[in-house]
């Protein structure tokens, strides 16, 4: 039996870490209703806190200064 990585996206992860930072609940229950892991949530978490402007890039979603220095290489 294989299991499928499920991808989320970053609409998803945001709605499930301000509902984390917003709920009062604690994450695991946060998790568990959104149908995460706790583990995940966490890493959401994390990534949000390093940089809540653009949290969530990836997919050839570059940051917009990685984007700036790819674009610069490319000259």
């Amino acid at each position: 039996m294989s299991y499928m990585t499920q991808k989320y996206d970053k609409e998803f992860k945001l709605h499930a870490v301000q509902l984390d930072l917003e709920s009062g609940k604690p994450a695991s229950q946060v998790a568990r209703e959104l149908g995460v892991s706790q583990k995940t949530l966490y890493g959401w978490m994390a990534k949000y806190k390093e940089d809540p402007a653009t949290p969530f890039v990836g997919s050839g979603n570059l940051k917009p200064e990685a984007k700036a220095l790819r674009d610069l290489e490319r000259e």
